[in-house]
């Protein structure tokens, strides 16, 4: 189970794929999200949602819909739905010996739900029977979660959401299988499934089993779906093989904060936990989205799912199976927290900009088609425009998506600021890194200290792998006390001055000494393993 905090007003529960037993109850499912989150807001991303959605004409003629009733739709739709379930294999040896089994191997991020996993079996002096399933070699395996996918091909490519197999991705330990309407089931440990490759940026994954002349859906245009469009949900909610539920498009373009790269369907038709990765398709039976999460302070349906469109999910799924990876393009880039979301006016002002929009550059990497192209660090991109289409550039999230939505050796103009004056350039994107490439590339090269400075602050040096130095005290009435937009704290640790990365104390006197103590300072520092930017004016 995953979540992640959306800040919304409505106060939003949501959780990840299903992490339920086919045993499990929904009083205890319920009882569960009421101890692992009381009080946070959170995405519910609900593993094999499958949802159908109709088409904006309106003749009655051309609808197959036989006295309010969506029969032929789902008739269609329902073979190319499958079950799939992540699990962990047992000795009987080791369901029966005696002590706490501890928790299995799963990625950090699911580590933290930790009275969940003890709920559900991981932390449990003993497996009890009831929970395991045997198969026809007598090997027992305990289910730990599931979702859906749509069969897409009929030589058994499937597309799901990523964060269904996600704890499976890079553990063998731990088993995948697909189980069809017709009941033949394919694992990893038969070897006859594989996962072909994931999108981390979409939450889409898509996996091929070794089987031919399956029932497959047909793309729709997500794009022509309307508000008001009648949809069709099919997917495996709460273990309950093959549901369908109806509803309509609610609204297109939607962003929930669970995928960095999110422009989402939102839909009424009912889906649960269990249903990521599932259909969702219209009146014509054509698959135009891939469900992926629900938005409730429940953990349970309220009226609000979404769904990822069906014109973003095949292009990934088309780059997928040509390829056996997603190709999409990379600028090379490392973009500044302080334009995650609106630039600031301080960060505007201390830039030169003429309104408080666009990504600072935190790094152009050394040999990367931005430092190819002369940026670098400092410069503020406003634009990209590539062929005939522009893409205005306000934060980071823009930047993302205008770049990985191009292909590899796109040449792409970069309009930028440096020192207040406008420029531009043209970069040659190339392929974008895994995620793991990503994560390393975010690491800390280095170890570095600290030391005392000035603006009112004194610091200290540190030993730790972090990059600076760390606030002491901050003296009251000082310019570092009214920084803003955030307040310096005590603990602290400060990485830059003016863009300039600071070792020691020495460092911020020296950076001071060569700008002038006077005027506005740009200040980048860490707090609690997150960076941000301040600014600090005498």
């Amino acid at each position: 189970m995953e979540g992640r905090s959306t800040g919304t007003k409505l106060g939003l529960q949501l959780f990840t794929h299903r992490g339920l037993s086919p045993k499990e109850s929904i009083m205890n499912a319920k009882s569960i999200v009421k101890r692992t989150a009381p009080h946070l807001a959170w995405i519910v991303v609900c593993a094999g949602i499958l949802v159908f959605s109709g088409a904006s004409d309106t003749n009655k003629d051309s609808l197959p819909l036989t006295r309010n009733s969506f029969a032929k739709v789902a008739e269609k739709t329902l073979p190319a739905v499958v079950s799939l379930s992540i699990r962990q294999g047992f000795t009987e040896e080791e369901t029966t010996k005696a002590g706490p089994q501890g928790l299995p191997d799963l990625p950090e991020e699911f580590k933290d739900f930790k009275d969940f996993w003890e709920f559900f079996r991981f932390n449990r002096p003993y497996i009890p029977e009831e929970w395991l399933e045997q198969d026809d070699d007598g090997r027992l395996w305990l289910p730990m979660a599931g979702g859906s996918g749509v069969i897409i091909r009929s030589d058994g490519y499937i597309v799901s959401n990523r964060h269904v197999v996600l704890p499976a991705i890079d553990n063998e330990k731990l088993d995948i299988e697909v189980k069809l309407q017709d009941g033949r089931q394919f694992s990893r440990d038969k070897k006859n499934l594989q996962i072909v490759a994931v999108d981390d940026l979409r939450d889409l994954a898509v996996l091929k089993i070794d089987a031919s002349g399956l029932p497959a859906l047909k793309w729709g245009d997500s794009d022509a779906m309307a508000i008001g469009d009648w949809v069709l949900a099919v997917g495996n909610p709460l273990d309950l093989e093959g549901t369908a539920s109806e509803g309509i498009i609610s609204q297109k373009h939607r962003k929930i904060n669970k995928a960095l790269m999110e422009d989402l369907l939102q839909i009424t038709a009912m889906i649960n936990p269990g249903n990521s990765g599932g259909a969702l398709v219209n009146l014509d039976g054509e698959l135009v989205g891939i469900n992926m999460a629900i938005a409730s302070n429940t953990g349970r349906w309220q009226g609000v799912g979404f769904a990822i469109p069906s014109n973003v999910a095949q292009w990934v799924t088309d780059s997928i199976i040509k390829h056996g990876k997603l190709l999409q393009g990379y600028m090379g880039v490392g973009m500044s927290p302080e334009t995650n979301t609106r630039m600031s006016k301080q960060t505007a002002k201390y830039y030169k900009l003429p309104e408080p929009k666009g990504v600072l550059i935190d790094e152009a990497k050394e040999g990367g088609p931005a430092a190819k192209g002369g940026l670098q660090k400092g410069d503020v991109i406003v634009e990209l425009k590539v062929g005939k289409e522009t893409f205005p550039i306000e934060n980071n999230q823009d930047l993302l998506e205008a770049v990985a939505s191009q292909p590899v050796d796109t040449k792409a103009q970069v309009t930028y600021y440096r020192d207040g004056q406008k420029r531009t350039t043209t970069v040659t994107l190339v392929e974008r890194p895994s995620f793991e490439q990503l994560k390393e590339e975010m690491k800390s090269p280095e170890e570095r200290k600290g030391g005392v400075s000035e603006l009112g602050l004194t610091l200290q040096e540190i030993t730790e792998p972090i990059a600076g130095v760390r606030i002491m005290k901050i003296a009251e009435k000082s310019a570092a006390a009214k920084a803003e937009p955030i307040r310096l704290q005590p603990g602290d640790v400060i990485t830059e001055v003016d863009d300039v990365p600071v070792k020691t104390p020495d460092d911020v006197r020296r950076i001071l000494k060569e700008k002038g103590v006077e005027g506005q300072h740009r200040i980048k520092f860490t707090r609690q393993n997150r960076e941000a930017v301040t600014y600090v004016a005498p």
